[in-house]
């Protein structure tokens, strides 16, 4: 390199380090003019252009500059970065690759990889250059945190997170990630301690008080989310967000009228949203079907404003559609909308690489089976505290098979506190499988007592505000931990849910269910799902445990007293004609099933598919 060009290039690096990018290019553009194929030259530009947000420009300099140095990493890792802005994701990954090859264990490399990788939503490509790594900075850790939540390992993703909010306890960054993270996977204790501490690191704004409001929301502490809302109010918030907010709790408090009242405020402020759409299909008394529909498809029509909305509220808009069609019995339209708002909820799902897997779910099905089998069953697990007299009760099934309404019957017994939906086994689980999987704990067959002990305390650790000893946890996914639950709890009971398949799959098909739920928006994968639900419960099933109850659903609504008398009995709890009577103080149900729980107990939902039949071939 000549001493001219040397000057050129140092000159450029200079003026780009203070920003002066008018004096950056001229130079770089020097240099190449002497020297047409300058690899310093042409990486300066195309990093120039990066800064100045000309990605394809960057492109067409980066890639030259690739052409004359193929192992330069640097280049390589700067034109993915253009490829990824450019939204050509297959050629940013293969430049992505090709600085990975190269970058060695540069910590500075690997980060800016890692984080492309994640942006791209390759979490695999990001974890594995930053194993590379022999520290990693908080940086790269909440970098490594969002790969884990990209491959659903949120229990990773917190005990990262957590781990580094004890290092910086004051760190805002860290303090929001992990509240989201937490919250995802529905351990509320850390999400709601997390966002008390961000909310004391920063200057809370009024939007900072409707999130906390709806995570409060989340984790069912509608006292405190009302006091959150408040403060967002004051603050000067009117959001559509917040009204939606104020209408689920509203709902939530039987207050019908306030929610639709806040549900009218939402659309007007935004004619398309779709939760709030949703809602006003959910309460519209039936003399409002009719002129719902026609307004709401009225608003539709409006195709730029349509497309221009979140890929979620498009699908809610077609959700509210479906609702309003199905109560009016029009089931052509309905399933016209369903269709509509599970291929939009697909496409999502394709594009951030989270569709259902049928061998997948097979091959964990078999693998539950094989660790769980009778011998294990039959070895002693964790011993029961008869101090306290704990009796839990687990209620399991797929989402959509009663289990609302099982807990809802228990729930108004003086002896039993209903918690809703607890992630707390599911999470120990997920902690257990990942340190089996690492090695560092043996399979189900070779745990001891103590490591069985443990994990029974750690569940219980998560219990918040437990003030009865006989509770419920109704948490439907815990059809794949009832072994597990069996070691841990030889107190407890178990009610395993049962409903016609093709009935469950159209009540889930039908309901927005969080993308986590694969299996929700393909019926054929909502359907195997089932099976594979079935599978399992018959495998706990085969073990005679005195510990589990199988139920049916279309039992239980043809004949509740005769099942629900079943269900206290096994429960080891006194009988009582007050658990079929709704009232007045029932207990919260957060779940698509609220409005039915607060119902007398009907079978008109049996055999809903059969309106369906002729729309939907799967059930065929």
């Amino acid at each position: 390199m000549s001493d001219t060009i040397s000057s050129l290039i140092e000159q450029a690096n200079v003026a780009l380090q203070n920003n002066d990018f008018e004096l950056a290019d001229a130079r770089f553009n020097q240099v190449l003019e002497e020297k047409a194929e300058q690899v310093d030259a042409l990486f300066g530009l195309g990093s120039l252009r990066i800064q100045q947000g000309e990605f394809e420009a960057a492109n067409k300099y980066l890639s030259l500059a690739g052409q004359l140095e193929p192992n330069a990493a640097d280049i390589a890792l700067n034109n993915g970065y253009a490829l990824a802005k450019l939204g050509q994701r297959n050629a940013s990954l293969k430049e992505l690759q090709r600085a990975t090859k190269f970058c060695g264990n540069d910590f500075v490399l690997c980060g800016a990889i890692a984080e492309i990788f994640v942006s791209l939503n390759e979490a695999d490509g990001a974890l594995q250059v930053l194993e590379r790594l022999e520290a990693l900075t908080p940086q790269d850790q909440i970098i490594m945190a969002r790969a884990y939540g990209l491959k659903n390992q949120w229990s990773e993703a917190v005990r990262v997170l957590y781990r580094l909010s004890e290092d910086l306890p004051e760190d805002a960054t860290v303090l929001s990630e992990l509240a989201t993270a937490a919250a995802t996977m529905r351990d509320y204790r850390i999400a709601i301690e997390a966002f008390e501490k961000l909310l004391k690191v920063i200057n809370p704004s009024s939007w900072d008080y409707v999130k906390f409001a709806d995570l409060l929301l989340l984790a069912q502490q509608t006292e405190r989310s009302q006091q959150a809302i408040k403060l967002a109010e004051d603050a000067g918030e009117t959001s559509p967000d917040l009204l939606i907010i104020k209408a689920k709790l509203q709902r939530l408090d039987a207050d019908y009228t306030g929610a639709q009242t806040s549900i009218q405020k939402v659309i007007g402020l935004m004619p398309l949203n779709g939760q709030a759409w949703y809602m006003r299909a959910e309460l519209a008394d039936d003399s409002e079907l009719d002129a719902g529909l026609a307004e709401l498809e009225e608003a539709m029509q409006d195709e730029s404003a349509f497309l221009a909305l979140p890929y979620h509220q498009q699908s809610l808009l077609f959700f509210a559609s479906a609702k309003y069609a199905d109560r009016i019995g029009n089931y052509e339209i309905a399933a016209h909308s369903l269709r509509e708002a599970n291929n939009i909820r697909m496409e999502e799902q394709k594009r951030t690489r989270s569709v259902y897997d049928s061998e997948l779910a097979e091959e964990r099905v078999e693998r539950i089976k094989n660790n769980f089998n009778l011998t294990v069953a039959e070895k002693r697990g964790a011993k029961s505290d008869k101090t306290i007299n704990l009796r839990p009760i687990f209620i399991v099934g797929m989402p959509r098979s009663g289990t609302t309404l099982v807990e809802k019957i228990l729930s108004r017994h003086k002896d039993v506190q209903a918690l809703g939906e607890q992630e707390s086994m599911m999470s120990i689980a997920s902690d257990y499988w990942f340190y089996q999987s690492a090695g560092q704990m043996p399979k189900p067959e070779g745990l001891e007592v103590d490591q069985w002990q443990a994990m029974r305390q750690a569940y219980l650790d998560k219990i918040v505000d437990l003030s009865k000893p006989v509770f419920t946890d109704k948490l439907p996914s815990n059809y794949e931990n009832v072994g597990l639950i069996l070691k841990l709890f030889p107190e407890a009971r178990i009610v395993q849910l049962h409903r016609d398949p093709k009935d469950t799959a159209l009540s889930v098909y039908e309901n927005p269910f969080p993308l986590g739920h694969q299996y929700a928006s393909w019926l054929m994968d909502t359907i195997h799902a089932t099976e594979m639900a079935e599978k399992l419960m018959s495998h706990w099933t085969g073990f005679h445990s005195p510990q589990i109850l199988d139920v049916n659903y279309e039992d239980l609504v043809n004949n509740p007293e005769y099942i629900s008398e079943k269900i206290l009995s096994f429960c080891e709890l006194e009988w009582s004609q007050d658990v079929l009577k709704p009232k007045d103080g029932d207990a919260l149900a957060f779940t698509f099933s609220e409005l039915q729980a607060r119902r007398p107990i009907t079978s008109n939902r049996i055999g809903r598919w059969q309106n369906y039949a002729n729309y939907f071939p799967e059930f065929e």
